[in-house]
């Protein structure tokens, strides 16, 4: 559960440190919190991916909410999150960082938004991937596009400022931004782009929501 994460921090660290880490003193922690952000959505929605059609056999003899394989997915990776955070805070608690009241309680916001991101993104992919097993390859490559979209490994300074508005349309870019701020630097949040994540992530989750209690009535003429 830990070594991914960490193996991919140390090295995008080793690799980007020189170029980055000079202008940015707590770069070491942005990018291990970035990573381990980054990883929690890239697992819960490859797991999700796969969660009916890896439980076939027991969503064809049990009946049962199917919407149970779904969350006992995004448990599991959240199991993954809670131990890498436990890695973070022994690296937080050895750096000259500020810690305030509300740092842990917005850091759980922001928790709790991805999952309700990574969850309604779920709800889509699970039935879709059930009729389309070519998915699994697409969505692959389209992890790999969103963490190259979102400031993990490179600071959002190095994007010019007028496009900041458009990096902030991605829900992952304001929660580690934001995520950042709150726990590193121990300032408050954007708290506009927060509230437009959380709806962002509460539609998706409803919409897919609906979606999938539709189409799941008839998901195992698929297996």
């Amino acid at each position: 559960m830990v070594l991914k994460p960490f193996l991919l921090f140390l090295i995008l660290y080793l690799v980007f440190s020189f170029l980055f880490g000079q202008k940015d003193p707590n770069y070491k922690l942005n990018l291990f919190l970035g990573t381990i952000l980054i990883n929690y959505f890239q697992e819960g929605t490859t797991l999700g991916l796969f969660s009916l059609l890896s439980r076939a056999n027991i969503i064809l003899k049990v009946n049962f909410p199917r919407e149970i394989a779904l969350y006992a997915s995004l448990a599991q990776a959240s199991i993954s999150l809670f131990f890498n955070l436990v890695v973070f805070a022994i690296f937080w608690l050895f750096s000259p960082t500020p810690l305030k009241i509300f740092s842990p309680l917005y850091f759980l916001l922001y928790v709790i938004i991805l999952a309700l991101l990574i969850q309604g993104l779920n709800f889509f992919l699970s039935i879709l991937y059930v009729k389309f097993r070519d998915l699994a390859s697409i969505w692959e490559v389209v992890n790999s596009l969103v963490f190259f979209a979102t400031p993990v490994f490179y600071p959002l300074s190095v994007i010019p400022t007028k496009y900041h508005s458009l990096v902030f349309l991605n829900p992952l870019a304001v929660i580690i931004h934001n995520s950042r701020e709150v726990l590193i630097k121990g300032e408050l949040p954007d708290l506009p782009r927060t509230a437009l994540a959380l709806c962002l992530a509460s539609v998706l989750f409803i919409l897919g929501l609906l979606f999938f209690r539709k189409k799941v009535k008839k998901i195992a003429e698929d297996f």
